[in-house]
């Protein structure tokens, strides 16, 4: 009878994947949508940069403790390895279970109204018209999102 003590996953992650997931991570549909909203919040441009500056030094540092976690802990799972080795089981899964539940299936609906809304831009005014096309659009795209896993 064969055991599976010997299974795991590969780390088959390389320089520019991980440069690739971290851009998508970061960047994200988040890049369409925020620069109106820092500058009408911020009150000037240079106020702006300077935010857009601070953000990105915030998120140089959540990247290096990202680093030094996969460095530190040899095996598969991302943030569940990491939460299970500093606070056990109870709360690896409760992150996992929350990300499962909760945080993918609502970024994945903010991506699909921020595609429904500039697909429908250049030809509808959602302003005064409203928002039904944009809805129809994001709604089409989560099914194709859906459908693909």
């Amino acid at each position: 009878m064969e055991t599976d003590e010997g299974t795991a996953m590969n780390r088959t992650v390389g320089l520019m994947s991980g440069v690739g997931i971290i851009l998508g991570c970061i960047i994200g549909s988040g890049i369409f949508i925020s620069p109106a909203g820092v500058q009408s919040e911020a009150g000037s441009l240079g106020m702006s940069l300077i935010t857009w500056i601070l953000a990105g030094i915030f998120v140089i540092f959540g990247s290096y403790c990202y680093i030094e976690l996969g460095l530190l802990l040899r095996e598969s799972g991302g943030d569940y390895s990491y939460i299970y080795y500093a606070f056990g089981s109870l709360a690896s899964f409760l992150r996992l279970w929350v990300e499962a539940v909760v945080v993918r299936p609502g970024t994945e609906a903010i991506v699909a109204l921020t595609f429904g809304t500039y697909v429908v831009a250049p030809f509808y005014n959602i302003e005064s018209n409203g928002s039904a096309p944009v809805l129809i659009i994001a709604a089409l795209m989560i099914r194709k999102l859906s459908m693909s896993l």
